[in-house]
């Protein structure tokens, strides 16, 4: 909303006759001339001219238009500026009198003084002591003629006060007597905020809201009117909603519902300021008083902010961003004891003032720096999904202690890699032998998994992997449930792997236990990782995964078992990779680096045409999965691009369910050309008991229109999937009973081109028609009988690219030798 109204001031400012007026403040200490006065404003694109309209009593005396520019300026105007050049120089520096202070974003650049014998434009300087003289002559601006006239004119350029047409400037009037002894008397008649009734004289006098233009609004100091929302007009006391310099008094609970800015707020005892979830606060003050400070979404610090109220932060949206500049010592706005869900350090150089965690992520973004300052720095993990993450692009100056939560009630293996510079003795309990509860693949023999011996000051090494064994006996000798903490520094570089197995093309060699060297998510698809030999599938090992434990796969974007894994690879996390030939190489790059808010794996891309099939053992529950995708560029062979090989359960008497390439790798995930009436996988169910099992498929990403059917060679069976799983009593030494039928194989000849037997359908964006021979014609219509496509002749074995329709439901008519066949399809 704030961006919409600026953007409806904006164009307001280019109009040629863009006219507001402005009252007096109703005072009439010196007759009323200017307190009783109305002042109107309009401007072409070159020139502002002002239009006074007296009030009652004659105007006597000097008038001062204060002018803000929006640049450097005067807050106050005090004995600094001291110019006694003549009456209206007088006038400008309140001569002889108290400081002139003036309202919260308003920073005085330019004056224009005016009584009946001149009127003149002057610059301030912004710094520095004004003399005699030393007030900047920039031109005159015309003044009344008498002091009886009931109005006048005075005008200069944009250019004169150094901004155009396409900008805003606020301005304050005071009105006063300069040659009272040579110094300025005050009068109570002011055009702007703060002035009561009672002439000022000699003493001091403060301004507290000023008028903008050419928006006509009002700002300064800004105070609530009633409880609600920041962008409710009503709920402020200046008639509209503050502007991003005004310092805020919240005097009734308020919630930010957009993106604002403030100079500074202070809540008031019994009042709360809430930033709602996506919405932003920036201050360049503080946030001070007695009341309640709720973060939900964004707390930006800019230069100048702090806050004297500890706030409290939502989970999971809250974010504190630091963009300071220059040192910064950490305040309140960081509590020791809590954290917002993110921290951004983006244009600071914070500086920790104590002990601090972390609980969701912290971004060190280039041009940001942070340093420990010899205090702990931790990054809190609360479940094995529920974990922080640092990203630094900028400078990290001291060791941070990174934790990874173990949880459940399973005791085993997990997966484990360092992600900041530590050793052994940092893991836990570690027992280096007997149980050998650290243990790596073994590279010189890739079969064997090994103890890892040594010593517990034996170093971790970035981007190698430790499988840990938890429980009883275990690396915390307990329950499972515990939380692994290393302390150390933390990898910022690329990371290349030492020691990688030596591959060959089968699955029996080549595997090497890696893992995420970085405190923060690697993206495994990153087309900046180095995988020179490196097969493209990564593997993790789940001791609770089917009930019996398992080993998840990803590769180009598919889980295997669906919704696990993706490419987005947690801290601390060890995998398995496949060398696929000798002298394998692989680099992390640190570019691959990713704090995505989604930190738990659960999502896998879209894929057209992915189907999972299941296994259940109906005794104990206990199941396995494979995962079969059709991709136009696949092949019905293994594949290092689309292909995951699978690996057996530690568990014995585990389920283990593959499938098969046309070159016989047992794969998890199996990558085919595009499914058509041709296409037969067959299965592979390695389990040791002979119970009854239930067989079933998940097709929810398979084309309604692909009939899948499974066959049971054991028993002589076929059963069509879409109606329902398949139960069957398990024989261990069968292990290649079923096939999966993308046709129902006992009505449809493979051999034969037939109309009945043709399958018709699009995939990623091209028609194809498999089972028709010869040159064919087709008719596209859409569901009102209308034809948008037509062509003849055509090869559809190969595929038709199509021009893009709009989304619904159409027919596609295919004409050949055979025959017509209808079908519907979506797009």
């Amino acid at each position: 909303m704030k961006k919409l109204l600026f953007m409806m001031l904006s164009a307001f400012s280019i109009g040629a006759t863009a006219q507001v007026t402005f009252n007096g403040n109703g005072n009439s200490g010196f007759g009323g001339a200017v307190g009783g006065s109305s002042l109107s404003v309009s401007h072409t694109g070159t020139t502002i001219t002002f239009s006074f309209t007296r009030g009652s009593g004659d105007f006597e005396n000097t008038m001062v238009l204060y002018i803000s520019n929006g640049s450097a300026g005067r807050n106050i105007i005090d004995g600094n500026v001291n110019d006694n050049g003549d009456a209206n120089r007088r006038a400008i520096s309140n001569i002889g009198s108290g400081t002139l202070t003036f309202p919260a974003g308003f920073n005085a650049t330019h004056a224009v003084a005016i009584n009946t014998g001149f009127g003149g434009l002057w610059s301030i300087a912004s710094t520095g002591t004004i003399g005699s003289n030393q007030l900047g002559f920039v031109r005159g601006v015309g003044q009344p003629a008498t002091t009886n006239a009931a109005s006048f004119n005075f005008s200069f350029d944009w250019t004169d006060i150094g901004i155009t047409s396409n900008d805003q400037f606020g301005f304050v009037v005071t009105y006063g007597n300069p040659n009272d002894n040579g110094n300025m008397f005050s009068a109570d008649e002011a055009i702007g905020g703060g002035i009561g009734a009672g002439n000022p004289g000699f003493g001091a006098m403060t301004f507290t809201t000023y008028f903008q233009y050419p928006s006509g609004l009002r700002g300064g100091n800004a105070s609530t009117a009633g409880t609600g929302t920041w962008s409710t007009v009503a709920n402020w006391t200046n008639g509209n909603l503050p502007l991003s310099t005004d310092a805020i008094t919240l005097n009734h609970s308020i919630s930010v519902d957009g993106d604002y800015s403030a100079s500074s707020v202070a809540i008031s005892t019994g009042n709360t300021l809430t930033i709602n979830a996506d919405e932003r606060l920036s201050v360049t003050g503080g946030v001070t008083g007695a009341g309640s400070f709720v973060v939900n979404g964004i707390f930006r610090l800019n230069a100048g902010g702090f806050t004297t109220i500890v706030p409290t932060y939502g989970a999971g949206t809250s974010q504190l961003t630091y963009n300071t500049g220059g040192n910064y010592n950490i305040s309140s706005e960081w509590p020791a004891a809590s954290s917002p869900a993110s921290i951004r350090i983006i244009n600071s150089a914070v500086v920790l003032s104590g002990n601090r965690n972390v609980t969701g992520i912290l971004n060190i973004e280039s041009g940001g720096s942070l340093d420990v300052n010899g205090n702990v720095l931790s990054l809190k993990a609360t479940s094995e999904s529920d974990y922080s993450q640092l990203l630094n692009n900028g400078t990290l100056t001291g060791n941070v202690t990174f934790e990874r939560a173990i949880t459940g009630s399973t005791a085993g293996w997990r997966f484990v890699s360092p992600a900041v510079t530590s050793t052994l003795a940092n893991l836990g309990t570690v027992q280096l032998t007997g149980a050998a509860n650290v243990i790596q693949l073994n590279t010189a023999n890739p079969n064997a998994w090994v103890a890892q011996g040594g010593a517990g000051s034996d170093a971790l090494v970035a981007g190698r992997g430790y499988a840990l064994y938890f429980g009883g006996s275990g690396v915390n000798n307990n329950t499972v449930a515990t939380t692994l903490s290393l302390t150390g520094s933390i990898q910022n570089a690329d990371v290349t792997v030492a020691g990688l197995s030596n591959g060959d093309g089968g699955n029996d060699f080549g595997w090497t236990l890696v893992g995420n060297p970085y405190p923060t998510g690697l993206d495994w698809s990153n087309v900046n990782h180095i995988k020179t030999n490196i097969a493209d599938a990564y593997y993790i090992w789940n001791p609770t995964l089917g009930g019996s434990g398992q080993y998840a796969s990803f590769v180009s974007g598919v889980s295997n078992p669906g919704g696990v894994l993706d490419a987005n690879i947690p801290p601390m996390q060890a995998f398995l990779v496949k060398a696929t030939a000798a002298s394998p190489v692989l680099t992390f790059s640190a570019q691959a680096r990713t704090s995505a808010a989604e930190k738990a794996q659960m999502r896998t891309s879209s894929i057209n045409n992915r189907m999972a099939v299941r296994v259940t053992n109906l005794q104990n529950q206990q199941w396995d999965e494979a995962t079969l995708v059709s991709r136009a560029t696949a092949s019905a062979a293994y594949e290092d691009d689309f292909d995951a090989f699978k690996i057996n359960s530690f568990n014995a008497d585990a389920i283990n369910l593959s499938s098969l390439s046309s070159d016989q790798r047992k794969l998890s995930i199996n990558s085919l050309g595009v499914w058509d009436y041709q296409t037969s996988v067959p299965l592979y169910l390695q389990a040791s008991q002979a119970v009854a099992m239930q067989l079933n498929v998940d097709l929810t990403d398979v084309d309604p229109v692909i009939p899948v059917f499974l066959e049971d060679v054991l028993s002589n069976q076929l059963h069509d999937l879409r109606s329902g799983p398949y139960g069957f009593v398990n024989q261990p030494a069968q292990r290649e009973r079923f096939i999966i039928h993308f046709h129902n194989a006992a009505t449809t000849s493979i051999t034969t081109n037939s109309l009945a037997n043709a399958l018709i359908y699009v995939y990623e964006g091209s028609l194809y028609a498999k089972g028709l021979s010869g040159e064919t014609d087709v008719r596209i219509l859409d569901m009102q009988g209308r034809q948008v496509y037509a062509a003849s002749n055509l090869q559809l074995e190969q595929g038709l690219q199509l021009p893009s329709f709009a989304k619904g439901t159409y027919l596609v008519q295919v004409q050949g030798k055979e025959g017509v066949k209808t079908v519907k399809v979506i797009f």
